[in-house]
Protein backbone atom coordinates (compact mmCIF):
# COMPACT_ATOMS: atom_id res chain seq x y z
CA UNK A 1 0.00 0.00 0.00
CA UNK A 2 1.42 3.34 -1.03
CA UNK A 3 1.30 6.06 1.59
CA UNK A 4 0.36 9.48 0.39
CA UNK A 5 2.25 12.40 1.86
CA UNK A 6 0.05 15.35 2.63
CA UNK A 7 1.51 18.82 2.80
CA UNK A 8 0.25 20.94 5.67
CA UNK A 9 -2.10 23.68 4.61
CA UNK A 10 -0.89 27.20 5.09
CA UNK A 11 -4.06 28.45 6.70
CA UNK A 12 -2.48 31.23 8.75
CA UNK A 13 -0.66 32.96 5.91
CA UNK A 14 -3.37 35.35 4.64
CA UNK A 15 -4.71 36.55 8.04
CA UNK A 16 -1.16 37.07 9.30
CA UNK A 17 -0.24 38.98 6.17
CA UNK A 18 -3.14 41.34 6.75
CA UNK A 19 -2.28 41.73 10.43
CA UNK A 20 1.35 42.60 9.73
CA UNK A 21 0.31 44.91 6.91
CA UNK A 22 -1.89 46.87 9.30
CA UNK A 23 0.78 47.00 11.99
CA UNK A 24 3.56 48.09 9.66
CA UNK A 25 1.48 50.72 7.89
CA UNK A 26 -0.39 52.13 10.91
CA UNK A 27 2.43 54.20 12.32
CA UNK A 28 3.55 55.60 8.98
CA UNK A 29 -0.01 56.41 7.86
CA UNK A 30 -1.09 57.98 11.15
CA UNK A 31 2.04 60.05 11.61
CA UNK A 32 2.17 61.18 8.00
CA UNK A 33 -1.51 62.15 8.11
CA UNK A 34 -0.96 64.22 11.24
CA UNK A 35 2.00 65.89 9.61
CA UNK A 36 -0.02 66.70 6.51
CA UNK A 37 -2.70 68.40 8.62
CA UNK A 38 -0.04 70.38 10.42
CA UNK A 39 1.34 71.66 7.12
CA UNK A 40 -1.73 73.76 6.33
CA UNK A 41 -1.68 77.08 4.46
CA UNK A 42 -0.28 80.09 6.29
CA UNK A 43 -1.65 83.65 6.23
CA UNK A 44 -0.32 85.55 3.19
CA UNK A 45 1.26 88.29 5.32
CA UNK A 46 2.93 85.98 7.79
CA UNK A 47 6.50 84.91 7.37
CA UNK A 48 6.77 81.14 7.14
CA UNK A 49 8.43 79.76 10.24
CA UNK A 50 10.98 77.02 9.70
CA UNK A 51 9.59 73.60 10.49
CA UNK A 52 12.07 71.00 11.69
CA UNK A 53 11.87 68.00 9.41
CA UNK A 54 10.47 64.92 11.06
CA UNK A 55 9.12 66.78 14.10
CA UNK A 56 5.55 65.57 13.59
CA UNK A 57 6.81 61.98 13.77
CA UNK A 58 8.60 62.54 17.07
CA UNK A 59 5.71 63.58 19.29
CA UNK A 60 5.65 61.83 22.68
CA UNK A 61 2.52 59.81 21.88
CA UNK A 62 3.93 58.62 18.55
CA UNK A 63 7.29 57.64 20.02
CA UNK A 64 5.61 55.98 22.99
CA UNK A 65 3.17 53.96 20.88
CA UNK A 66 5.88 52.93 18.47
CA UNK A 67 8.17 51.90 21.33
CA UNK A 68 5.47 49.84 23.04
CA UNK A 69 4.75 47.90 19.84
CA UNK A 70 8.46 47.48 19.12
CA UNK A 71 9.17 46.24 22.65
CA UNK A 72 6.26 43.82 22.53
CA UNK A 73 7.39 42.38 19.22
CA UNK A 74 11.01 42.06 20.38
CA UNK A 75 9.86 40.19 23.49
CA UNK A 76 7.65 37.85 21.47
CA UNK A 77 9.67 37.47 18.28
CA UNK A 78 9.81 33.69 18.25
CA UNK A 79 6.10 32.95 18.86
CA UNK A 80 5.13 35.86 16.59
CA UNK A 81 7.25 34.38 13.82
CA UNK A 82 5.31 31.11 14.02
CA UNK A 83 2.08 32.98 13.28
CA UNK A 84 3.36 33.75 9.80
CA UNK A 85 3.91 30.08 8.92
CA UNK A 86 7.45 30.98 7.91
CA UNK A 87 9.39 28.38 5.90
CA UNK A 88 12.12 27.82 8.49
CA UNK A 89 12.49 24.10 7.88
CA UNK A 90 12.90 24.34 4.12
CA UNK A 91 15.87 25.18 1.98
CA UNK A 92 15.82 28.47 0.03
CA UNK A 93 15.01 26.58 -3.18
CA UNK A 94 11.96 24.91 -1.58
CA UNK A 95 10.46 27.99 0.02
CA UNK A 96 7.52 29.87 -1.37
CA UNK A 97 8.86 32.00 -4.21
CA UNK A 98 6.23 34.74 -3.93
CA UNK A 99 7.66 36.41 -0.78
CA UNK A 100 11.10 36.34 -2.36
CA UNK A 101 9.81 38.04 -5.48
CA UNK A 102 8.00 40.69 -3.46
CA UNK A 103 11.18 41.27 -1.43
CA UNK A 104 12.87 42.27 -4.67
CA UNK A 105 10.77 45.46 -4.61
CA UNK A 106 12.72 46.53 -1.51
CA UNK A 107 16.12 45.79 -2.98
CA UNK A 108 18.44 48.79 -3.19
CA UNK A 109 18.91 48.50 -6.95
CA UNK A 110 15.18 48.31 -7.54
CA UNK A 111 14.55 51.35 -5.37
CA UNK A 112 17.32 53.30 -7.12
CA UNK A 113 15.63 52.72 -10.46
CA UNK A 114 12.17 53.49 -9.05
CA UNK A 115 13.43 56.69 -7.43
CA UNK A 116 14.93 57.86 -10.71
CA UNK A 117 11.74 57.40 -12.74
CA UNK A 118 10.03 60.69 -11.70
CA UNK A 119 13.02 62.65 -13.03
CA UNK A 120 12.41 61.19 -16.51
CA UNK A 121 8.89 62.53 -17.01
CA UNK A 122 8.03 64.77 -14.05
CA UNK A 123 9.95 67.88 -15.04
CA UNK A 124 11.36 70.01 -12.25
CA UNK A 125 9.06 68.53 -9.65
CA UNK A 126 10.03 65.04 -10.73
CA UNK A 127 13.73 65.83 -10.45
CA UNK A 128 13.18 67.23 -6.96
CA UNK A 129 11.24 64.12 -5.95
CA UNK A 130 14.04 61.90 -7.25
CA UNK A 131 16.68 63.89 -5.36
CA UNK A 132 14.71 63.68 -2.10
CA UNK A 133 14.06 59.95 -2.51
CA UNK A 134 17.72 59.21 -3.22
CA UNK A 135 18.85 61.26 -0.22
CA UNK A 136 16.33 59.51 2.04
CA UNK A 137 17.43 56.13 0.69
CA UNK A 138 21.09 56.95 1.33
CA UNK A 139 20.59 58.14 4.92
CA UNK A 140 18.34 55.19 5.69
CA UNK A 141 20.98 52.79 4.41
CA UNK A 142 23.61 54.42 6.65
CA UNK A 143 21.37 54.23 9.72
CA UNK A 144 20.30 50.63 9.09
CA UNK A 145 23.87 49.49 8.48
CA UNK A 146 25.04 51.09 11.74
CA UNK A 147 22.26 49.51 13.81
CA UNK A 148 22.77 46.10 12.19
CA UNK A 149 26.47 46.23 13.00
CA UNK A 150 25.92 47.22 16.64
CA UNK A 151 23.04 44.86 17.45
CA UNK A 152 24.23 41.76 15.58
CA UNK A 153 20.93 39.90 15.61
CA UNK A 154 20.98 36.62 13.70
CA UNK A 155 18.45 35.98 10.96
CA UNK A 156 15.66 33.48 11.76
CA UNK A 157 16.59 31.35 8.75
CA UNK A 158 20.07 30.81 10.22
CA UNK A 159 19.00 30.36 13.84
CA UNK A 160 16.08 27.97 13.17
CA UNK A 161 13.64 30.61 14.40
CA UNK A 162 15.45 31.22 17.68
CA UNK A 163 16.35 34.77 18.69
CA UNK A 164 20.12 35.15 18.92
CA UNK A 165 22.20 38.28 19.41
CA UNK A 166 25.82 37.85 18.39
CA UNK A 167 26.92 41.38 19.21
CA UNK A 168 28.72 43.96 17.11
CA UNK A 169 30.36 42.89 13.89
CA UNK A 170 27.96 40.14 12.76
CA UNK A 171 27.78 40.09 8.98
CA UNK A 172 24.35 39.98 7.33
CA UNK A 173 22.49 40.80 10.57
CA UNK A 174 18.71 40.81 10.88
CA UNK A 175 17.76 43.87 12.95
CA UNK A 176 16.35 46.09 11.54
CA UNK A 177 15.07 45.07 8.12
CA UNK A 178 17.00 46.99 5.49
CA UNK A 179 14.60 46.13 2.67
CA UNK A 180 11.62 47.35 4.71
CA UNK A 181 13.37 50.51 5.86
CA UNK A 182 14.47 51.42 2.34
CA UNK A 183 11.03 50.69 0.90
CA UNK A 184 9.30 52.89 3.50
CA UNK A 185 11.85 55.69 3.08
CA UNK A 186 11.23 55.92 -0.67
CA UNK A 187 7.48 55.33 -0.28
CA UNK A 188 7.15 58.14 2.28
CA UNK A 189 8.97 60.61 0.03
CA UNK A 190 6.90 59.65 -3.00
CA UNK A 191 3.68 59.76 -0.96
CA UNK A 192 4.55 63.31 0.07
CA UNK A 193 5.39 64.37 -3.49
CA UNK A 194 2.52 62.48 -5.15
CA UNK A 195 -0.21 62.24 -2.48
CA UNK A 196 -2.77 60.87 -4.95
CA UNK A 197 -0.85 57.58 -5.01
CA UNK A 198 0.22 57.51 -1.36
CA UNK A 199 -1.71 54.35 -0.49
CA UNK A 200 -0.13 52.54 -3.41
CA UNK A 201 3.37 53.51 -2.27
CA UNK A 202 2.73 52.56 1.34
CA UNK A 203 1.00 49.35 0.28
CA UNK A 204 4.03 48.25 -1.70
CA UNK A 205 6.35 49.05 1.21
CA UNK A 206 4.11 47.10 3.59
CA UNK A 207 4.05 44.12 1.23
CA UNK A 208 7.85 44.14 1.23
CA UNK A 209 7.90 43.99 5.02
CA UNK A 210 5.45 41.08 5.17
CA UNK A 211 7.42 39.23 2.50
CA UNK A 212 10.65 39.60 4.48
CA UNK A 213 9.05 37.80 7.42
CA UNK A 214 7.52 35.01 5.35
CA UNK A 215 10.78 34.39 3.52
CA UNK A 216 12.47 33.77 6.92
CA UNK A 217 14.79 36.73 6.44
CA UNK A 218 13.50 38.74 9.42
CA UNK A 219 11.56 38.60 12.66
CA UNK A 220 8.42 40.77 13.02
CA UNK A 221 10.27 43.25 15.25
CA UNK A 222 12.94 43.72 12.56
CA UNK A 223 10.28 44.73 10.08
CA UNK A 224 8.42 47.00 12.48
CA UNK A 225 11.52 48.95 13.48
CA UNK A 226 12.70 49.06 9.87
CA UNK A 227 9.35 50.47 8.75
CA UNK A 228 9.44 53.15 11.45
CA UNK A 229 13.03 54.12 10.72
CA UNK A 230 12.38 54.28 6.98
CA UNK A 231 9.20 56.34 7.39
CA UNK A 232 11.01 58.80 9.65
CA UNK A 233 13.96 59.18 7.29
CA UNK A 234 11.58 59.49 4.35
CA UNK A 235 9.67 62.24 6.11
CA UNK A 236 12.90 64.11 6.77
CA UNK A 237 14.00 63.63 3.18
CA UNK A 238 10.66 64.92 1.87
CA UNK A 239 11.23 68.17 3.77
CA UNK A 240 14.76 68.59 2.54
CA UNK A 241 16.63 67.42 5.64
CA UNK A 242 18.90 64.40 5.40
CA UNK A 243 21.17 64.93 8.40
CA UNK A 244 21.42 62.05 10.86
CA UNK A 245 22.59 64.38 13.64
CA UNK A 246 19.90 67.09 13.75
CA UNK A 247 17.14 65.08 15.43
CA UNK A 248 14.09 67.16 16.32
CA UNK A 249 11.97 66.27 19.36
Amino acid sequence: MVKTRHCPARRGRLPCCLLCALLCAAWALLAAGRAARADGPEPPDAEPAPKPAGRSLMTPWAVGAFGVVAGTLIATDRPALRLFDTDLGESPSERDRLPQRISFLGDGRTLLVASALPALWGGKHGRQATAKALKALATTTVAVTAVKYLVGKERPSRAAGRVRYRGPGLGDASFPSGHTAAAFAVATVMAHEYPRYRYLFWGIATAVGVARIQSAAHFPSDVWVGAGLGAYMGRRGAHGSTSLLSWSF
